[in-house]
Parts: C-alpha cells; structure tokens; sequence
C-alpha cells in the first residue's frame, strides 16, 4: 500500500472541497466521469491501485458536492452511474484480505458520514465488494446486532446506514437463514431490503418462491414496480420460460 499511497491521482485536483458552486452540476457530473475513466485506466495495470482509487473517490464525493444544488436528478445520476461502474473495479481487485479490510473500513466511514446516500450503490453492493465469503461474514457480524436494534419489535428505533450493507453481506457470505430471520424484523414492505430476500433465494435455487416474494412486494406501497417486474423476468428469462416472461413481465 505504501507505493500507491504515492499515486497522484488526476481526480483529486478536480474534485476539492470548495470548488464547485451551487449551479455546477453540469461540471461535477464531467469531473465524475473523468474520474471513472481514469480509474479503469489504471485498474488495467493495477488493480489494487484503482481500488485505493475508488476509496480516494468515494471519501471526495459528499464533502466536494455538498454545495451543489442537485434538485434537477443529474448530479445524483452522475454519481449513481460512476459508483455502479466502481464496483467491479473494486470488486475484482487483487488485495491482501488486510488491505481490502482497510479500505472497506475507510468506504463505510465515508458511507457513514455522507449526508444525501450519494455512496448508497456501495452500500448496496457491499458483499460484492467484500469478495469472499469470510470478509462478508466478518462484515455481517459487525452489522448485524446494531440492524437487529433499529428494527426492534418490527418498528424503526432510528436509521442505520449499515443496514444495506448488513444484508449484503450475510447473502455473500450465503447466511440464508441469518437473512430471512432479520428480514421477519424489517418494520416496512421496501424493496430496497426486500431485494436481499429475493437474491437469498435465487441463491437457493428457489425460482417460485423468489418470484412469489416480489409480487408480494409489489403490492405494497410506493413500490419500484418496474424493477420488482425486471426482477421477476429475469428469473423467467434465465428458465428460458421466454413467452410467459414476456405476457406477465413485459407488457407493463
């Protein structure tokens, strides 16, 4: 770690606290991407450097934006499609269980302290960026007793910005029945939760019962229909049930 400490990163001399004004949306979503291609330049070489490089990244990101008036959507889809496009860098990075430790323990302080979940594709994939099964686990027992707290008696106690992370990690680490025990818990039908129950069990083999789950959630309120149908079709897809995805998918 100690020669990539050394890396000058380009990214950094654009994105500092106190350079953008509240009308720079259109600027910082440029520097972002930017930054990305400059990170998937390096990853070719260096994969563990481009990994430091998203941490570097993703601990600018709400103290640089946070003047920024992001009403119009364009910021915050600037930094969704960045982040997304970070997490395989991240993901397939060859790291030392020590570094990749370090550095996750640095991403979820910076998770921690962003005030808008601008960071929240990290978060959300969070086992993909653990890599192994014995990082998400060790993750998952970090998290879990303080999501099992905020849930308590099926009635948020105050928010946690760990739990997404929580959840993720317990499906990596394939700790299906640790899942759906806290799952009982949730005090809300979201999808955003909901979605680690369906992997969990896609991950089990268990197509139907994935597919029942969804359009149980479906049915609640304010919910993402359109991902929840996606969801469900891609099962269907994967069975090469073409027909029946498509009469009950992907009309809607």
């Amino acid at each position: 770690m100690a020669a990539q400490a050394r890396h000058s990163w380009m990214f950094k001399r654009h994105l500092k606290p106190n350079t953008f004004s509240w009308k720079s949306s259109a600027l910082a979503s440029k520097r972002l991407k930017e930054a990305l291609s400059e990170l998937k330049a390096v990853a070719k070489d260096d994969s563990g450097l481009a990994a430091r490089g998203v941490v570097e990244l993703a601990e600018r990101i709400w103290p640089v934006l946070q003047p920024i008036d992001s009403s119009s959507g364009m910021l915050g889809t600037a930094v969704r499609n960045v982040l997304i496009a970070c997490i395989p860098i991240f993901a397939n990075a060859r790291l030392s269980v020590e570094d990749r430790q370090a550095l996750l323990e640095r991403l979820f302080e910076a998770i921690q302290e962003d005030g808008v979940s601008y960071l929240a594709p990290l978060a959300d994939a969070w086992g993909d960026l653990c890599a192994t099964e014995q990082i998400a686990s060790q993750w998952a027992d970090q998290l879990i007793s303080t999501v099992r707290l905020t849930w308590d008696g099926g009635k948020y106690q105050g928010y946690f910005s760990g739990t997404t992370p929580c959840l993720s990690a317990l499906l990596k680490a394939n700790r299906h029945r640790e899942l759906w025990e806290l799952m009982q818990l949730c005090p809300v039908k979201m999808w955003n939760y909901a979605k680690y129950g369906f992997d969990s069990l896609l991950a089990q083999g268990k197509k139907a019962d994935a597919i029942r789950y969804a359009e149980q959630m479906a049915t609640g309120i304010n919910q993402p229909i359109g991902m929840i149908n996606e969801a469900c079709e891609s099962v269907l897809l994967s069975s090469g049930l073409y027909e029946e995805a498509y009469q009950k998918y992907g009309l809607g």
